[in-house]
């Protein structure tokens, strides 16, 4: 097998594992001496989000900053971890190597490779057998609790069935066409809480027609966020 491996990857990441072991030790840096995993939670989601916006400006040199700074929260989490005995970096990569190969047994164990949709099937059963004390809980228990609102709408439509576009997006658009009177009607009543609750179906029948688009709503606002903000910039600053 050939590998595009460059060969300073394994002296680069020694590199950075020797630095945070120096950051966190008596006489290193007191602020990253005193973080914990609570505390790095806010960067953890901050510098993931940097990496998607810089994804969507396709600014190469920019992505790779942020991924650096994204990996040192991986790094910074490891070496409390390890520091605490629990496990180290090479835990964390072992164990997400591991996991590629027993997921992927068309390409490593001789396993004949099927259509998409057989090979998503296959990942979730061997996600499934990992972890067999989990099987008990409903699938859609298993979501992150902390995805974006929009986000897990989207993973919610899907594992519901309320994806399906066989039969053309018409039932979508009167779905949010109703959702969206419901809102009207509450609103001329004079009722913001029954408002609320029809507005947020109808962010979820969006969130379905995205799924069904084989899109995800919180991408999709997140780019139109951006081009709003770009309008409304060049606006003022005329």
């Amino acid at each position: 097998m050939t590998s595009n491996l460059s060969d300073k990857t394994p002296a680069a990441l020694t590199r950075l594992l020797t630095i945070m072991e120096r950051l966190r030790a008596p006489g290193g840096c007191p602020w990253d001496a005193e973080q914990t995993p609570e505390s790095l939670k806010p960067y953890i989601i901050e510098e993931a989000y940097e990496v998607v916006e810089a994804i969507d400006r396709e600014d190469v040199e920019d992505l790779r900053d942020e991924l650096g700074d994204l990996l040192l929260q991986v790094v910074f989490l490891a070496r409390i971890h390890e520091e605490r005995k629990n496990f180290a970096m090479a835990d964390v990569i072992g164990a997400i190597a591991d996991k590629l190969v027993r997921r992927h047994p068309h390409v490593f164990a001789g396993m004949p490779t099927g259509d998409a949709k057989m090979l998503a099937d296959q990942w979730d059963a061997i996600k499934r057998s990992e972890k067999p004390e989990k099987n008990s809980e409903h699938p859609l228990e298993r979501l992150p609790r902390q995805l974006p609102a929009l986000q897990k709408a989207g993973k919610l439509a899907k594992k519901t069935g309320f994806n399906d576009a066989t039969g053309g997006f018409t039932a979508f658009l009167e779905q949010a066409e109703r959702d969206l009177k419901a809102v009207g009607q509450s609103l001329t009543g004079d009722d913001r809480e029954q408002a609320r609750e029809h507005l947020g179906g109808l962010l979820f029948t969006l969130a379905g027609l995205a799924a069904a688009l084989d899109q995800d709503a919180e991408d999709i606002l997140r780019v139109h966020n951006q081009r709003v903000l770009s309008h409304h910039i060049k606006q003022v600053t005329k």
